[in-house]
């Protein structure tokens, strides 16, 4: 994998969930969506993007496989 996380996970959003995201909900992207959607906090989107390092290239790679 490209991906490279820069923290422990202690997020309860994952890489699935925020593709799928991704995927499903073209318009309306934002952390509070996606909370509201997959009823996780806030906070918690909020760390997973501070914890991962993903660009688009990476992020359509890993749908791809």
């Amino acid at each position: 994998m490209i991906r490279q996380t820069k923290h422990a996970s202690t997020a309860h959003c994952t890489l699935p969930i925020y593709m799928g995201f991704l995927m499903t909900e073209p318009h309306s992207i934002s952390c509070t969506q996606l909370a509201e959607t997959y009823q996780i906090s806030h906070d918690s989107m909020n760390r997973f993007l501070e914890r991962e390092n993903n660009c688009p290239q990476n992020l359509y790679k890993e749908a791809m496989q």
